[in-house]
């Protein structure tokens, strides 16, 4: 599974039990959330979520979609609209939610949309390959000391940084997971606009082209007040396409298949179409005991760019079917799952999208779980799979012996990172993709045959490779997570180049502590956590990869030195009045562009350190 995809450890997160309802916010968040979001939790492992204080930076507009859209839902569905309120306002202090942009315009807001033509950073994969390899960077081994931090800007209403910015020309785009939307001047960091077009924004931005326009296309919920509201009780995922030249909306398109649908891979373009993944939280419902475990999929949606229509879907299991009754005698069903958490890896050559899926979340375990699939992108006619493990159905129940629990009580190893379209010495296409299992898989991209396989470590629920790799050259980056060390396992977090024609580990960085640490919270990281989670990207002869301690890293390529590093878990004076404050970097960690080094600090999603900074570096002159 991207969480926002390891959506297993994400969804782990649901399991705070359920309780009869109490009266006030205190009592409400006491029995219905405490047990796994307490600054300090009575339980430890996978389940444990943000703790209190950093829901407390969160805004209201998240903490409310998390509550009746999003994974926690459960736990709030008999809660009256005014008990509802209350805890929310408990969770979230309303000052979070009066920030306003006007004291932080620019002089000269114009933007050049000569300069969309030629984008620096248009897309999560940095080209439609998935390489995340910049070329448009002036940033070298001999020259990365030299970076300095030019300006810091403060997301409003969140806890964890998401979304990698777009970058075109002077302009840098970025959005908040509160539902903010922003253009940046890139020397200076002031804003040229500011819009709140979604709820949330869940997905990160991607550069694309809308009715000849210029247009940034992402994935959320759209809010309460708009017409489609009684449409999203149930479901709530939109995609949705804004002018990059003045932040409007052109147009919003419900993407749900089921409650539940949730959307965390980036989205991509090819020609006129717009793929979209689609997760499935039926993973966390699962830990209800009265809930019918699961009929929710992944699947990968075309739309038509212009318009935001549905044009095909491809689906990744059959339509869910009765299968039998728990002990409870709450009535089952499937296959469902293999949720698609990664961003589509485009081969134009073949015509074909590649995505990452996660395990089933109920009985039986089917073909298309943990696999990279193959997908026409015409017809949406899955063309070959390759399972990386086979028998693979879980959800939370799991985690504590629940009636819900599938017979087959899997590892959960989902294909959370996008795969990577590279090249061998030869010139030849492969195609690579990372494993939670620890496992690099390369693959013939025409038929899917295994070229080869190479186990970096012995990778768990949370461990192996998360959000993504990288390419540079004939080698690829791959960070390794293992933060929860099992009976008789020797973990191996950290960050490794691998051999593309070969899969031969060329040098190896252990992860190793930078501060105390300890289990005292109950959470599966470390005090302080030093694992590599986040996606890595490459520029010249350099590797950008950010852990969870909140050190950002440059290593060289070529042998693995760190050349430059950055403690970003510290709070900085920003640029829109909002502090900005660093904690783990995760998901799209940092990325090059030009003079520049782009960083977002701060994932509180599995316990990790909060934080809400986008931090912009620049070469000194």
């Amino acid at each position: 599974m991207k969480t926002l995809n390891r959506a297993n450890g994400l969804l782990a997160l649901l399991l705070c039990g359920l309780c009869t309802m109490a009266e006030g916010s205190n009592e409400i968040y006491a029995a219905r959330c405490a047990s796994c979001h307490a600054d300090e939790p009575t339980r430890s492992g996978k389940d444990s979520g943000p703790t209190l204080e950093a829901m407390a930076n969160m805004g209201r507009a998240q903490i409310r979609f998390a509550l009746t859209r999003g994974k926690m839902q459960i736990h709030a569905r008999d809660l009256s609209e005014q008990d509802l309120n209350h805890l929310i306002a408990f969770l979230a202090p309303s000052a979070r939610d009066e920030w306003s942009a006007e004291a932080y315009l620019c002089a000269n807001r114009a933007i050049d949309r000569r300069a969309f033509d030629e984008p620096t950073i248009s897309a999560w994969g940095l080209d439609a390959r998935n390489t995340r390899y910049q070329p448009n960077s002036e940033l070298r081994s001999d020259n990365v000391q030299d970076l300095e931090l030019a300006w810091a800007l403060g997301l409003p209403e969140t806890a964890e940084v998401r979304s990698q910015v777009v970058v075109a020309g002077n302009t840098v785009f970025a959005s908040s997971v509160g539902g903010h939307l922003f253009a940046l001047d890139r020397t200076r960091g002031c804003i040229k606009w500011h819009r709140r077009p979604a709820q949330v924004i869940r997905t990160s931005l991607t550069l694309a082209r809308v009715d000849d326009r210029p247009a940034l296309v992402f994935g959320g919920a759209l809010k309460e007040s708009t017409p489609m509201r009684l449409s999203l009780v149930d479901f709530g995922q939109a995609v949705f396409a804004v002018a990059a030249d003045t932040g409007e909306t052109l147009w919003a398109q419900d993407v749900a298949l089921f409650r539940g649908t949730i959307l965390t891979g980036g989205i991509v373009q090819h020609g006129a179409r717009l793929l979209v993944p689609l997760s499935a939280m039926g993973v966390g419902f699962g830990g209800d005991p009265n809930f019918e475990c699961c009929k929710s999929h992944g699947a990968v949606h075309a739309l038509d760019a212009n318009t935001g229509r549905i044009l095909w879907t491809a689906h990744m299991t059959a339509e869910a079917k009765p299968t039998y009754k728990n002990q409870l005698g709450v009535q089952q069903w499937g296959p469902s799952g293999a949720s698609v958490w990664t961003t589509p890896t485009i081969d134009a050559k073949r015509n074909l999208a590649y995505v990452g899926t996660g395990q089933n979340s109920s009985s039986p375990a089917s073909a298309m779980s943990d696999a990279i699939v193959a997908i026409d992108i015409d017809s949406g006619a899955v063309r070959w799979v390759y399972q990386g493990t086979a028998g693979d159905a879980f959800n939370s129940a799991c985690l504590f012996g629940g009636p819900n629990c599938p017979k087959e009580n899997g590892p959960d190893l989902d294909f959370g990172a996008s795969a990577v379209l590279a090249r061998t010495s030869n010139g030849k296409d492969i195609l690579l993709a990372g494993q939670k299992s620890g496992v690099v898989h390369a693959l013939n991209p025409e038929t899917g045959d295994l070229r080869w396989r190479t186990r970096v470590s012995p990778g768990s629920a949370l461990g192996g490779v998360h959000w993504g790799m990288a390419v540079s050259g004939r080698t690829v980056i791959v960070p390794i997570n293992d933060p929860v060390p099992g009976p008789g396992v020797t973990r191996k977090p950290g960050v490794y180049a691998l051999d593309i024609d070969t899969g031969r580990t060329l040098w190896a960085y252990d992860a190793v502590p930078v501060c105390d640490s300890g289990f005292s919270r109950g959470a599966p990281w470390p005090d302080c956590p030093y694992t590599f989670s986040a996606a890595p990207s490459t520029a010249n002869d350099l590797a950008f990869v950010g852990s969870l301690s909140g050190v950002a890293y440059a290593f060289d390529v070529r042998t693995g030195k760190v050349v430059w590093q950055f403690d970003t878990a510290a709070t900085f004076d920003s640029v829109n009045g909002i502090p900005a404050t660093g904690g783990s970097i995760d998901a799209p960690g940092m990325v090059a562009a030009g003079d520049m080094l782009f960083v977002g600090s701060g994932y509180a999603m599995f316990g990790e350190n909060p934080g809400n900074a986008l931090l912009a570096f620049r070469l000194k002159r």
